[in-house]
């Protein structure tokens, strides 16, 4: 049987089809298909110049932009698909003939964004992401200029950058700057720091300054404008971190130690998010350790990591206090840091620094010493504590088991039925280990007291398997 054979789409296929065919097949697809049309439009018009491709761009971004009508589902679906052509049409017809042109069109498109979503009656991801894509586009070709295209674009930028009045876009701007060549980083600078006198662009104009400031290498405007900011706006430790790194230690210490407002507004991974004065306060009081350490002052820095241990039982911070002490001093000191989370009463704490350590056994002492106290709704401490402790120190394991167990239990949580039945097949088979981990002390007097205060919890009871 002879073989099919195998058809590819590509250009060799593609040309031995022959041009009328091919003329054939576009001009049937573009009577209904927009983009498509659009764009052989845009090419033919290429023959006359890039400034005819340019015009037919721009008049189609004129119709976008003087559109009032709304925008219901299926509109929205066709424009999604219409605008992604329109992006492909800038690139391939305009990005390689005048690409600062073709800069200026999509960063157009992309400031239309906030037009748009009040039109639409119905959510739309896909379309708004559209403007995304533009951005995208825009900024490919921006970082492939050379150095003077670059700097001549940067009026253009800012003009963009201008019109995003809600800040929609800022992450896009913020990514641009660390491609930018430093001239152009300047450029753009100088035309930012006059709009600081406008209170109600302050806000964005100085997070972009601030990238900048960082871009240059201008520390000290990045902490000038960080001084004018607002208590409840200021980066405290941001600021901290830049001035260590530029070994500017007095100044560093200043500002880590400058108390946080009760309510700050931070931006966090692009977005705006409320913190309390507890919001990293373990890192910022880690970096100053760091800065008294610059500043040689290594006992104070010293006691403060200590003390940053003894909150919270860290035991990267207990490697941080370690690994600056002198020779020998280890030993000794981690004895007392695992003396003083036996003595503690945060017992949850104490547990999972001694099982991240590890000192399993003296996590095992520490679990069996408080034999009826653990409670299972802690279970992501408990679980991994468990499991490491199930083979070397199967009574403790076996404590908090039971532990899981009961909250799960107890709380009727169906959906962790399977596991709990896991944990008790597991102590099962741990029988022998049982005796002496107190009331109760045998599996069976366990399984028992289960039954009787959850007779009906038939959900879990259909997966443990039959003695």
């Amino acid at each position: 049987m002879a073989k099919t054979a195998k058809i590819r789409l590509d250009r060799k296929s593609l040309a031995e089809l022959g041009l009328d065919k091919l003329v054939e097949i576009l001009l049937a697809e573009a009577a209904s298909n927009k983009p498509l049309k659009a764009r052989l439009e845009t090419a033919l018009a290429g023959t006359a110049g890039k400034e005819e491709v340019a015009r037919m761009i721009g008049q189609r971004l004129d119709l976008l932009e003087r559109a009032k009508t709304s925008i219901n589902r299926p509109r929205a679906k066709d424009l999604t698909v219409e605008l992604t052509g329109l992006i492909r049409t800038i690139e391939a017809e305009l990005g390689t003939a005048d690409t600062r042109l073709a800069v200026e069109q999509l960063l157009r498109l992309a400031g239309m964004r906030d037009s748009f979503e009040k039109r639409l009656n119905s959510d739309s991801a896909r379309l708004i992401a559209v403007f995304a894509d533009a951005e995208t586009a825009a900024g490919t070709l921006i970082l492939a200029m050379g150095e003077d295209d670059q700097l001549k674009l940067v009026p253009t930028i800012e003009a963009a950058r201008a019109k995003d009045r809600y800040g929609e876009s800022e992450e896009f701007y913020s990514r641009l700057i660390k491609g930018l060549n430093r001239k152009a980083a300047r450029a753009w600078q100088d035309l930012l720091e006059p709009q600081l006198a406008a209170p109600d662009r302050t806000i964005g104009v100085s997070r972009l300054l601030q990238r900048l400031y960082q871009e240059n290498g201008d520390v000290d405007g990045f902490v000038r404008l960080e001084a004018r900011k607002p208590a409840d706006r200021q980066d405290t430790m941001a600021v901290a971190s830049l001035l260590m790194r530029e070994g500017q230690f007095e100044a560093a210490l200043e500002w880590v130690r400058k108390p946080p407002a009760a309510k700050r507004i931070l931006h966090v991974h692009g977005l705006a998010v409320m913190v309390g004065p507890d919001y990293e306060q373990k890192e910022r009081r880690l970096l100053e350790a760091d800065i008294l350490d610059h500043l040689k002052r290594r006992e104070e820095a010293q006691a403060l990591r200590w003390q940053v241990f003894l909150d919270g039982f860290d035991a990267d911070v207990l490697r941080r206090y370690i690994a600056r002490l002198d020779d020998f001093a280890e030993f000794d000191e981690t004895d007392r840091a695992i003396a003083a989370a036996l003595e503690s009463d945060r017992i949850y704490e104490a547990l999972a620094f001694l099982v991240a350590w590890p000192k399993l056994d003296k996590a095992a002492s520490l679990v069996e010493r408080h034999a009826g106290e653990w409670d299972g709704r802690h279970y992501e401490l408990l679980l991994p504590a468990t499991e490491a402790l199930e083979t070397d120190y199967p009574q403790s394991a076996v404590i908090l088991y039971r532990a899981l167990i009961s909250n799960i239990l107890d709380r009727g949580i169906s959906a962790a039925y399977e596991a709990a039945a896991g944990y008790l097949k597991r102590i099962a088979g741990m029988s022998v280990h049982l005796q002496g981990i107190g009331a109760p002390p045998d599996h069976a007097d366990f399984v028992i007291g289960l039954q009787s205060r959850h007779p009906r919890k038939f959900g879990f009871w259909q997966r443990v398997p039959l003695a």
